[in-house]
C-alpha cells in the first residue's frame, strides 16, 4: 500500500515521531568526532548488509569500528506502520533515483522513467521496503558456482540472522523447526490476512499449483503457492537497524557516523586503502579524511559501483571520459545491472481489501497498542513460484523465471506516481582500471494487473483511528500488511520440482489510491482515467496481481553522470530489451488471466486489463499482453550485479570470492552489488545472510 496520504493522515493521528523509537538513538550521531583514530574498519552504508558487517566486526572488542550513513535515524513511524511503505518513497529517506528514459519499456510512465526507491537511512532500503521474508532457491546460489556461497554453506546464515516467535505464527500455520531463536531479524506471517487470499489459494491449486505453510523450509520453490512471510515484530517493521544496530552502539569500539556522505576511498602509493573522504551534511563545502586500515563498501548497487568509480576503480575508458586517475581497470564495474520486473495487473472486487478507508482512529490505535488489525499489512499478501520452459535439465541455471504477488490492496494515484506511470568531464584520478565497477546491473521487474472487487481490501478507507489504535498498541489490523499477502513460484509449462521457477507470483489484496500510482511515477491519467471512476462507489475495491520475471536476460549498466559525488549516477536497466523476457511476462499474464478465471475468484474479481490497455485491443492475445507489459511493468527494486563476485579469472568480477576488490588491498564490497545473478525471490534477506558470510570472512582473514 503506497500512500503519502496514509503518512499524513497517520501524523496528525497517532503516528509521527514515536518517543519509543527516539529512545533507541539518545545520541546525536551526525556529530561524532573521527579526529586522531584509526579505524580497523570503516563500513560504507548502514542498510541490509552495512548494518550487519558493523555489528558483527564490532563484536571484536579490540577492533575499532566506524560505520557510516548518508541518511538519518529511523525515528519516523510511517517506517515501522507495514501499510505506510509507500509512504517512505520520494522523501528525505529516499535516495529518489530514477532511471534513464527505458526504450523498451515504462511506456505507461512520465518519462519512461522508472523511480527507483532506495533507503536513505539507519537500516537503509531494509527500513523502506515491503517486508517480504524469502530466501530464494537453493539452485539460485549454486549456479554461482562460487563454493564458498552454496545454498549449504549459505543456509547456516539464513539459520543465524533469523529469529522466529511461536507466539506469533498463526496457530494454523505449520513453521519450519529449528533451534536458531536468537537470530537479529524477526519473521512472521500476517496474522488476519485478507479473505482473498484464500480465494487465490485455491485458484492456484485447480490450476497446478500447490500449497506450502513455509515455502523457506522447501527444496524448490517451483509451483508452489503460499501466505507471505515478513519481517515485522508485533505489527512493526524490523529492519537491519531494529535487529542489528541497537546493539552495536552500545559497544565502546563501534562509532555511529550519520548525515555524512562517503565521496571516495583513498589509497597510498601501494594501493592500500588508507581511509574515506566525507562530507558532512551540515558543511558539504568541506570535505574530511577519515583513516582507516580496511574499508567495505555496504552502499548497495548503485552507491557501491558509483563509489568505485568515483575512487578509480572501473573501467578504464569511463574513468579516462571523466578524467579520474585509474587505480585499477576492472572492466566489470557497474556492468551486469540486474534487476526484479513485474507487470502490475489490477482486479476490481466488492469484498474489502487494504486501502486508505482503514486509515480510523480505531485502527490507527489498535496498531499502535496492540500491533494489529489491517495496518499491519503492507499489501503482499500471498506468493506463488513457476516456470515458464518446462523441464529443460541441460540448462544449469533451471531457477524459478516468474514470482507472481497477489497484493488485495485499492489503488490511489499516489501508488502511480511513485511507479512513475508515466556528458561533462569528472577529472577522477584513476586508482585501478576496472571495467565492471557498475556493470551487472540486474533487477526483478513486476507487471500490474489489476483487478476489481467488492471484497474489501487493503486502502486509505482502512486509516481509520480504530485501526490506528490496533495497529500501534497491538501491532495488529489490517495495517500490519504490506500489501503483498499471498505468493506463488512456477514454470509456465510445468512445475517440475528438480528446477526453479521462472515466475514469483504475488498477491497483493490492497485497494490503491492516487499516491500509489504517484509513486510509481505512472502517467496521471492511468489512475485518473482508468481506476478513479469505479473507485467513488464506495461497495468498490482492487486487488493487485504482481508477476514478476525472476531472472531477466535484459542487463544494465550504471556510469557517472559527474564527477561531484553528490550528483546521482546513470542508471540504464535496459528493461525488457531482451525479447526473452518480454515473452515470459505476456506468458505470465496470460496465466494469472486463468487463475483469475477459476473459481473461487472468477465471481468475485474483475479484470481491469483491457480497460487499461486503452486502444490495444486487438484479436491477438500475445500482441495484446505485450503492449500492456510494455505499459505496465515496472521494477519491484531488486536491483544486483553491479559489482559481481566471481572467480579471478573472470574479467568482469569486481570482486573475488572472499568479496576482496580485484587489484587493491584493504577495500571489499558486501551488499546486493555482489550477487552474480539475480535470486527467486526479494533481496533483503539474501543481502542480510550474505553480510553475514562476508563478515566471518572478514573476521578469519580469509
Amino acid at each position: 500500500m503506497s500512500n503519502t496520504s496514509i503518512a499524513e493522515q497517520a501524523t496528525a493521528s497517532v503516528v509521527s515521531e514515536s518517543p519509543a523509537i527516539i529512545e533507541r538513538w539518545k545520541r546525536d550521531f551526525s556529530q561524532t568526532k573521527t579526529n586522531g583514530i584509526t579505524y580497523d574498519y570503516i563500513i560504507v552504508g548502514s542498510g541490509s548488509a552495512g548494518a550487519v558487517v558493523a555489528n558483527r566486526l564490532s563484536e571484536q572488542s579490540d577492533k575499532r569500528v566506524l560505520l557510516i550513513e548518508a541518511g538519518g535515524v529511523d525515528t519516523k513511524d510511517q517506517i515501522q506502520m507495514p501499510a505506510a511503505c509507500g509512504s517512505c518513497q520520494l522523501g528525505e529517506i529516499d535516495w529518489q533515483y530514477k532511471t534513464t528514459p527505458q526504450l523498451y519499456s515504462h511506456f505507461g510512465c512520465v518519462n519512461q522513467q522508472s523511480n527507483w526507491p532506495r533507503g536513505k537511512v539507519l537500516g537503509g532500503s531494509s527500513s523502506i521496503n515491503y517486508l517480504q521474508y524469502v530466501r530464494g532457491d537453493p539452485h539460485d546460489y549454486d549456479n554461482w558456482q562460487l563454493p564458498q556461497w552454496s545454498f549449504q554453506e549459505m543456509l547456516k546464515y539464513f539459520k543465524k540472522l533469523e529469529r522466529a516467535d511461536p507466539n506469533a505464527i498463526p496457530r494454523n500455520v505449520h513453521f519450519r523447526n529449528h533451534d536458531q531463536d536468537k537470530g537479529m531479524m524477526d519473521v512472521t506471517i500476517l496474522e488476519e490476512p485478507n479473505p482473498t487470499n484464500r480465494l487465490f489459494i485455491e485458484a492456484c491449486e485447480k490450476n497446478g499449483f500447490h500449497e506450502t505453510k513455509d515455502y523457506n523450509a522447501e527444496g524448490s520453490l517451483n509451483g508452489c503457492v503460499s501466505m507471505s512471510q515478513i519481517s515485522t515484530k508485533e505489527g512493526k517493521r524490523w529492519s537491519t537497524a531494529s535487529g542489528y544496530l541497537l546493539t552495536a552502539v552500545t559497544r565502546e569500539n563501534f562509532d555511529l557516523l550519520i548525515h555524512a556522505h562517503t565521496c571516495r576511498v583513498a589509497f597510498d602509493e601501494q594501493k592500500q586503502v588508507s581511509g574515506v573522504i566525507v562530507k558532512r551534511t551540515s558543511s558539504l563545502d568541506k570535505e574530511e579524511f577519515i583513516k582507516g586500515k580496511e574499508v567495505i563498501l555496504s552502499a548497495g548497487t548503485v552507491g557501491s559501483a558509483q563509489l568505485l568509480l568515483l575512487s578509480g576503480i572501473g573501467p578504464r575508458e569511463e574513468l579516462q571520459k571523466h578524467q579520474i586517475p585509474m587505480i585499477v581497470d576492472l572492466p566489470g564495474v557497474g556492468k551486469n545491472l540486474q534487476d526484479h520486473m513485474m507487470t502490475i495487473l489490477v482486479y476490481l472486487t466488492h469484498i474489502p481489501t487494504l486501502s486508505t478507508r482503514d486509515l480510523t482512529p480505531e485502527n490507527l490505535q489498535k496498531w499502535a497498542t496492540q500491533g494489529k488489525g489491517p495496518l499491519t499489512s503492507s499489501g503482499g499478501e500471498s506468493l506463488a513460484w513457476c516456470q515458464l520452459n518446462g523441464n529443460d535439465n541441460s540448462n544449469k541455471t533451471q531457477v524459478p523465471d516468474i514470482q507472481m504477488q497477489f497484493s488485495p490492496f485499492t489503488a490511489d494515484a499516489e501508488f502511480f506516481r511513485i511507479s512513475n506511470f508515466k556528458p561533462e568531464k569528472h577529472q577522477i584520478p584513476m586508482i585501478v582500471d576496472l571495467p565492471g565497477v557498475g556493470k551487472n546491473l540486474q533487477d526483478h521487474m513486476m507487471t500490474i494487473l489489476v483487478y476489481l472487487t467488492h471484497i474489501p481490501t487493503l486502502s486509505t478507507r482502512d486509516l481509520t483511528p480504530e485501526n490506528l489504535q490496533k495497529w500501534s498498541t497491538q501491532g495488529k489490523g489490517p495495517l500490519t500488511s504490506s500489501g503483498g499477502e499471498s505468493l506463488a513460484w512456477c514454470q509456465l509449462n510445468g512445475n517440475d520440482k528438480t528446477q526453479v521457477p521462472d515466475i514469483q507470483m504475488q498477491f497483493s489484496p490492497f485497494t490503491a489510491d492516487a499516491e500509489f500510482f504517484r509513486i510509481s511515477n505512472f502517467k496521471p491519467e492511468v489512475y485518473e482515467q482508468y481506476l478513479k471512476p469505479h473507485l467513488t462507489d464506495e461497495s468498490q475495491w482492487t486487488v493487485f496481481y504482481l508477476p514478476t520475471l525472476l531472472h531477466p536476460e535484459s542487463k544494465g549498466e550504471i556510469t557517472l553522470a559527474s564527477r561531484d559525488p553528490l550528483a546521482h549516477p546513470i542508471i540504464n536497466p535496459n528493461y525488457l530489451k531482451d525479447k526473452e523476457d518480454v515473452r515470459k511476462l505476456v506468458e505470465a499474464c496470460k496465466l494469472v488471466e486463468k487463475i483469475f478465471q477459476t473459481e473461487p475468484l472468477n465471481s468475485t474479481l474483475k479484470s481491469m486489463a483491457k480497460e487499461m490497455n486503452g486502444d490495444e485491443a486487438t484479436e491477438n492475445e500475445d500482441v495484446f499482453w505485450e503492449s500492456y507489459v510494455r505499459k505496465y511493468t515496472i521494477t519491484i527494486c531488486h536491483p544486483i550485479g553491479t559489482c559481481k563476485m566471481g572467480k579471478e579469472e573472470d574479467s568482469m568480477a569486481v570482486v573475488t570470492s572472499d568479496t576482496r576488490v580485484k587489484g587493491v588491498r584493504g577495500l571489499r564490497v558486501v551488499d546486493a552489488s555482489i550477487m552474480p545473478n539475480t535470486i527467486s525471490g526479494s533481496t533483503n534477506i539474501p543481502t542480510i545472510a550474505i553480510a553475514e558470510r562476508a563478515s566471518d570472512l572478514i573476521k578469519n582473514n580469509d
